[in-house]
């Protein structure tokens, strides 16, 4: 695995960050962050549809990646350094997770609406879709009971499913592919009351299972090393009992692994060192060939259900991205990658046909065509009004060749790609291309940007 650079940027490295953050409109920075692609998704029964969501809001092809369009944040209904949960219907129902409540879009993510009932107000911290059409939610918010939902119609309506709690912050679920009525869920609970010393207690963890679709709950106990914050990745396509988890530690994290439905964990990876997010995970469709990744700390690989591993690539030259996700298309099983969109990987999004060995790009974001076609009085049209401008100018859209991209080189121009849109920057796009090659940060996970817990 690869090991992160600790070199500091020049100077006038730093320089031309000030001038980046002078120049470029603020609606396209993403929010301040390095533009990034951070997951896929793919509709069930459409293997034409990709869903995308990105730092700068969420990207939708219909033609299986030859073209793009985008829509903001706002659309949606978040902003700020968050990084939506997304998930597809069979029926193209688009479900993206906020603080604010679960956003649901019937049109195509021209119109976002919160889902009501209980879901009211609450921050939708995970959702998931079982084999059957059920959408789970979990929520996680401060200052009010916490609980699971479902959805048996669509994202119509919702009912809790029993685990209301008065300091539980419920933060991952996970339905088995191969039964639907297996349902895992996990958080945290803090104490009623401090410690003697005035200090905060540690947040015990919380590991829930479902064998009926969530009309009975059996509370599996979950122990390991005193590591509270244990999040779910994925269940075996072909065994309801084989499920794995990730400990998101302070400097490292930690692939477990349960072949008896949760009762007990092996420990099956670790990627250790500041920045070492787990956030890249797949179970292939087999159940036995299983990929983890990070952006900055390299990808394994298992073929055996996730008991050895090995790197992603036999080729010690073949580097793997850096992946900030990666999914399987159900219908054809190629693989998907959020990959550098600049050095070094010159894509957005990748696609796989050899098992992750090799990737070829699908999209960088030069290529994204427009923002989506949306009809007046669209949430779209009246939430991302003028921001496609500003999307556009910074990535150098329709503006041709800007010059070699190079490794070291402290501010760089995006190079060509196609375009449907040639809009005018009012701005000269040597300039408002520009964008530095530094260490990618590291990515705030889900839950941390505005945490309701003690820590």
């Amino acid at each position: 695995m690869s090991t992160k650079s600790t070199a500091r940027p020049s100077v006038w490295r730093l320089l031309a960050a000030i001038a980046l953050a002078a120049a470029l409109p603020r609606p396209a920075d993403a929010n301040g962050r390095y533009p990034q692609s951070v997951s896929v998704h793919f509709q069930p029964g459409n293997s034409q549809r990709i869903v995308v969501g990105a730092t700068f809001g969420m990207l939708l092809s219909e033609d299986d990646g030859a073209t793009w369009r985008w829509t903001c944040e706002q659309n949606i209904g978040y902003g700020g350094i968050f990084d939506p949960t997304y998930e597809v219907s069979a029926q193209g129902t688009l479900y993206a997770t906020t603080f604010d409540g679960l956003s649901i879009s019937h049109d195509n993510g021209c119109t976002w609406k919160y889902a009501d009932g209980g879901l009211t107000g609450h921050w939708a911290s995970d959702v998931q879709i079982g084999k059957d059409g059920a959408v789970w939610v979990t929520t996680s918010s401060g200052g009010m009971p916490n609980d699971v939902f479902v959805s048996k119609n669509d994202g119509t309506s919702f009912q809790s499913k029993g685990l209301l709690h008065d300091r539980a912050w419920w933060k991952s679920v996970r339905v088995a592919p191969s039964d639907p009525r297996r349902i895992y869920v996990t958080g945290y609970q803090v104490a009623a009351m401090p410690l003697d010393d005035g200090g905060e207690p540690q947040p015990t963890p919380l590991f829930y299972r479902s064998d009926d679709g969530g009309d009975h709950w059996t509370d599996m106990n979950f122990s390991f090393a005193g590591e509270s914050q244990f999040l779910l990745l994925g269940v075996s396509p072909t065994d309801p009992d084989v499920v794995f988890g990730r400990i998101n530690g302070a400097v490292k994290d930690t692939l477990l692994r349960s072949d008896n439905g949760g009762m007990s964990w092996t420990q099956a990876l670790t990627f250790a060192g500041d920045g070492a997010d787990l956030v890249a995970f797949v179970i292939r469709a087999d159940g036995q060939h299983v990929i983890a990744g990070t952006i900055n700390f390299g990808a394994m690989a298992s073929d055996d259900g996730g008991l050895l591993w090995h790197d992603l690539s036999p080729d010690p030259m073949i580097k793997p991205p850096r992946m900030a996700c990666i999914g399987e298309r159900p219908s054809d099983g190629a693989l998907f990658t959020c990959g550098a969109n600049w050095n070094p990987d010159k894509m957005a999004l990748g696609r796989s046909s050899d098992g992750g060995k090799t990737w070829q790009k699908l999209m960088r974001f030069i290529e994204i065509d427009d923002e989506l076609a949306c009809p007046a009085g669209s949430g779209h049209v009246s939430k991302c009004a003028g921001i496609w401008q500003g999307i556009a100018c910074q990535f150098g859209i329709g503006k041709g060749d800007a010059g070699p991209l190079t490794p070291d080189a402290a501010v760089v121009t995006p190079d060509a790609g196609t375009s449907t849109n040639h809009p005018d920057c009012g701005c000269s796009i040597s300039f408002a291309a520009v964008l530095l090659v530094l260490p990618w940060p590291r990515r705030r996970r889900r839950g941390e940007s505005r945490s309701p817990g003690p820590f």
